[in-house]
């Protein structure tokens, strides 16, 4: 079983091996979270050499070393050769690096999971590398799932939180649930903001919302 967490990853130097359409996926996902990106391959998509012409990744049109690997906190073996994946994989664990090898779920350290983003709100589903079509097919279920005004409320509970934090005001997540139990995230979702600020301010302090949502 696989230990799921959020992990802030700007600025750090990760590797791509590989520069097909699998490895631009990578490439997307960790370049969104601010990573600092190098992909090591003889031939890359259009899309990667836009970005590497950018200056938004570092592209070494070559193959794979195993001193790639050195300094690397994720690496990811995506390259449509299966021999060259393993040969990746096991420098970045020698290395010390923790390894996704997209034809070796079993051999890799981590699955990537397959992601909805509505503002702060992410959820992610994972197959423990089993199925990634079930994955996206259970993702997008999800994604369906979600209400429209999540990303407001994740903000408005978010700054709550906080300001309850520094004014050691009681019974802040009991509040909270009753907050979102009135209907506070459909209200958000309905730009309906006079009837979310009245809510919030009769549950917690005059003026919570205004404090909460700047």
């Amino acid at each position: 079983m696989r230990y799921p967490m959020n992990i802030d990853i700007s600025g750090v130097k990760c590797l791509v091996v590989g520069g097909g359409a699998v490895a631009g996926r990578k490439v997307e996902g960790l370049l969104k979270c601010g990573a600092a990106v190098t992909v090591v391959s003889p031939r890359a998509t259009a899309d990667i050499q836009a970005l590497s012409h950018q200056g938004r990744l570092d592209w070494e049109a070559r193959p794979f070393r195993p001193e790639d690997a050195v300094g690397v906190f994720l690496l990811f073996a995506a390259t449509d050769d299966r021999a060259a994946n393993q040969r990746a994989v096991e420098a970045g664990k020698r290395a010390g690096a923790l390894v996704n090898a997209a034809d070796d779920p079993e051999g890799s350290d981590f699955h990537v999971p397959a992601v909805i983003r509505k503002g702060p709100v992410t959820a992610a589903l994972s197959t423990e590398g089993a199925s990634p079509a079930l994955a996206a097919f259970l993702r997008d279920r999800v994604a369906a799932a979600l209400p429209d005004g999540a990303d407001g409320a994740a903000k408005l509970l978010g700054g709550l939180r906080r300001l309850a934090i520094e004014r050691e005001f009681e019974g802040a997540p009991e509040k909270m649930r009753e907050l979102l139990d009135s209907g506070v995230v459909e209200d958000l979702a309905d730009n309906n903001t006079d009837a979310a600020r009245q809510k919030t301010d009769a549950l917690f302090w005059q003026g919570a919302f205004s404090d909460a949502m700047k």
